[in-house]
């Protein structure tokens, strides 16, 4: 069985094109996951001269210093995580609350507002508006205030995702 000439380039260009094909799959599969593992890498890396200082600090017992490490990095990250929630979660029930009983108000906006650049006269109008007729300018800018709250809502979760 010989291979002829004009065979071999037509093999090697499907051979080529079946491994950029796995490789390209293969990315499409990890590819949700990259920003967990860029994180994972830069948190290892830089956790690393303190890993070997509570290695000595623990008389060479690894297993322990990998111990204190999780326990203190999920600490970390999850009790800052459920105060922001236990905190939002109060503020926007304490907000409804309000809104329901027709008690919610804006506080009204600080002059120096209107000293932002570009922004701040918008801004200050805007502002002014919410806090002296807040049923009109709800419904002046209904809209764009639902696609505001999606984004925002949206944004959350994600930042929560990527911490879990």
């Amino acid at each position: 069985m010989t291979n002829s000439p004009s065979k071999r380039p037509l093999d090697v260009y499907l051979r080529l094109a079946l491994a950029t094909l796995i490789i390209f799959w293969c990315f499409m599969i990890a590819r949700p996951f990259l920003v967990m593992l860029i994180w994972a890498s830069i948190i290892a890396v830089s956790l690393y001269p303190l890993y070997k200082r509570l290695i000595k600090l623990l008389r060479g017992k690894r297993i322990l210093t990998s111990a204190v490490m999780i326990v203190a990095l999920i600490a970390l990250f999850i009790i800052p995580s459920i105060q922001i929630g236990h905190s939002l979660t109060k503020t926007a029930k304490e907000i409804k609350r309000e809104l329901d009983s027709g008690v919610f108000r804006f506080a009204e906006p600080d002059e120096a507002i209107q000293e932002l650049p570009v922004v701040g006269n918008r801004l200050y109008d805007l502002w002014n508006e919410a806090a002296f007729n807040f049923e009109t300018f709800l419904e002046h800018y209904r809209e764009p205030l639902a696609n505001f709250g999606t984004w925002l809502l949206k944004s959350i979760v994600n930042v929560m995702g990527d911490l879990v």
